[in-house]
């Protein structure tokens, strides 16, 4: 998911507001799902600069018995003063996930990124 952002001024402030749904299906074992969403700019590759990121992970205990599948949802805000390099440039920014712990892991939806330059 992507947007673009142009600010006018350095003293604009970028705002942006992240939503992610996400499921996790337990299959008899320990648990431990760490999911890192990041806001990156320019390209959405590992190598592309991260402006901002937040993890989110649950623990789940094991010998549940039986196979479920548990949803969770993970927001965030983020504000940051633009790049002065850039004023009056539009910049995408992309948001990415990385995975890492046991257990099988869905992105389920809804997945949104939004954002606005306040003035």
């Amino acid at each position: 998911m992507s947007i673009w952002l142009t600010a006018t001024s350095a003293t604009n402030q970028l705002q942006f507001w992240g939503n992610i749904g996400w499921a996790v299906q337990l299959l008899n074992q320990a648990v431990t799902p760490q999911l890192t969403f990041r806001i990156r700019t320019g390209g959405f590759s590992p190598a592309d600069p991260i402006v901002f990121q937040t993890t989110d992970s649950e623990l789940f205990p094991g010998n549940l018995g039986f196979i479920i599948q548990t949803t969770f949802n993970t927001s965030f805000t983020h504000t940051q003063v633009p790049d002065p390099t850039l004023i009056g440039v539009a910049v995408p920014y992309y948001l990415t996930v990385s995975y890492f712990g046991l257990g099988n892991v869905a992105i389920a939806g809804p997945v949104n990124l939004t954002g606005q330059v306040l003035g």
